[in-house]
This record gives structure tokens, C-alpha cells and sequence, in this order.
């Protein structure tokens, strides 16, 4: 399952098992009603999600090798604690990369896309290759809105579902870690594509959910009727149209930010 994509926007047929998804089988329209309310609209102008214009640091790994893999360590320096080993095509689908803490001489502090939310890591410098842009991502699960900003200013806003009350979609800043076309395509459930996400479900049942490790993904649906709905295992999903848009513009190591 070779997967790249920095900008050139490459991406791969899979199954996304390993994302915390959606629950795939049909809502009844009696379940519907009771447990996927939509959010009533709200009056005037919403306040805005995009506010600030951030440059991030992006790491990506130069090795790009089906399972080659990049240290991650407590400290900076490799006699410190290995706190993970990431493979390519592994724990992510293609090429590992990381948003950028801090510096310090030859490593690079780095936000981790594994378990505990939060985790951040060492990486050494020589085995990446580094970008700056000024895109986010920015998520209100309450009003179900979903802005893409450019240098603080919104270049796209959406409609999105996020996760049931049993499973709520996780709080957070995270990034985009992976791009893939999913198997069905737009018919399918996951619709036309997927954005993994650095985060995880912090719902206990979905540490291990579908043959996966529980990540969640913003991602298109074949259910465009539930966007606006709080009906998902974690993930956001968002219309075919709009995740085509967002996988045309944005590169990876954009930041999610969930409120």
C-alpha cells in the first residue's frame, strides 16, 4: 500500500480499517430522530473560525522506502529513551511526517501522530526534509462547522457530522498525517477521500475498532443527507465535493484544530 503525499497529491486504493470511522450500517430513520439531531442554524453570522495565520514547520521523512522506519526519541539524543519507531506504509500509509515544536541543534521536536493524544517526540534532522505554509483546519464540533483557512483568512467552510455522544470526536490540535482514496470511492462510506489525522478516539471500545488503532480522519460519505448530525465513531465527515476541494489545496502536516 505505497502512499505518498507531499505535493503531488498522489494517492492509494485501501481499506481504511486502522481510522476510527463512521458506523457503516444503515441509520434507521426512528434511530435517526433519536439519537442524530441536527443543530438547529444558528441566527446572524457565526463567529469565525479563522482567526490566526500560523506559519507551521513541516518534517517529512526523506526515506520514503516501503517500511523504512524513523526513531522517535524522549530526548535529543539516541542514547535517550526510543519512545516510537514509525515504518512507511506502516502506522501511516505512506512516508511519515511531523509538525514542528521547536529546534535544537541537529533535532527537530516534533508532534507525534500515535497514542496519547498530545505525544510529542525527538527526530534527527538529517532523516527529513522540512516546508513552512500557513493552512489549517479549523473544527467546531457544537455547530458542526468546518472551516479551511489560508494565512487566517477562511478559503472554505462545510457542514460536517462528527461523533456520537458514545463516541465523541476528540478535542484537540492535531494534523493531517495521510491522504488516501478509499476502496467504493464516493459510493463507498468514506466517500471520494480521507485525511488521517495525528489524533485517536479516547473512547476505550475503539482503542482497537475494525482491524485498526482507533485514528480518526476527516473523510467524504455516501451520506450526505447526515451531514450537520453528531452520528460518527470520531471521525468528521464532510460532503465528496468539499474533501475533493481540500485534497486539491491542502499539502500534509496541516493542523486540525477541534474544539
Amino acid at each position: 500500500m505505497s502512499f505518498r503525499f507531499t505535493f503531488s497529491r498522489t494517492v492509494s486504493m485501501v481499506a481504511l480499517g486502522g481510522l476510527c470511522a463512521p458506523a457503516f450500517v444503515p441509520v434507521s430513520a426512528s434511530a435517526a430522530t433519536s439519537t442524530a439531531k441536527k443543530v438547529p442554524v444558528v441566527a446572524g453570522n457565526p463567529a469565525p473560525l479563522c482567526s490566526s495565520g500560523v506559519v507551521t514547520t513541516v518534517a517529512a521523512m526523506t526515506n520514503t522506502k516501503y517500511a523504512a522506519a524513523i526513531n522517535v526519541y524522549t530526548e535529543p539524543a539516541t542514547t535517550s529513551q526510543l519512545r516510537y519507531s514509525l515504518g512507511v506504509g506502516l502506522e501511516i500509509k505512506g512516508a511519515v511526517v511531523f509538525t514542528v515544536v521547536k529546534t535544537e541543534g541537529d533535532w527537530l521536536m516534533v508532534n507525534v501522530p500515535a497514542r496519547p493524544n498530545g505525544t510529542t517526540g525527538w527526530i534527527k534532522k538529517s532523516e527529513v526534509k522540512t516546508y513552512t505554509h500557513r493552512y489549517e483546519v479549523k473544527i467546531d464540533t457544537a455547530t458542526r462547522r468546518m472551516a479551511v483557512c489560508n494565512a487566517g483568512k477562511s478559503i472554505q467552510t462545510e457542514t460536517i457530522a462528527v461523533g456520537a455522544s458514545k463516541w465523541p470526536t476528540p478535542r484537540g490540535t492535531f494534523y493531517t498525517v495521510d491522504l488516501v482514496r478509499p476502496k467504493g470511492g464516493p459510493n463507498g462510506p468514506y466517500g471520494a477521500f480521507a485525511f488521517g489525522l495525528s489524533g485517536f478516539s479516547e473512547s476505550p471500545e475503539l482503542e482497537n475498532w475494525n482491524g485498526g488503532d482507533g485514528r480518526i480522519a476527516i473523510h467524504g460519505t455516501n451520506q450526505p443527507k447526515l451531514l450537520g448530525q453528531a452520528v460518527s465513531h470520531g471521525c468528521i465527515r464532510v460532503s465528496n465535493v468539499a474533501i475533493t476541494k481540500m485534497r486539491k489545496t491542502l499539502p500534509l502536516g496541516v493542523p486540525v484544530s477541534i474544539i
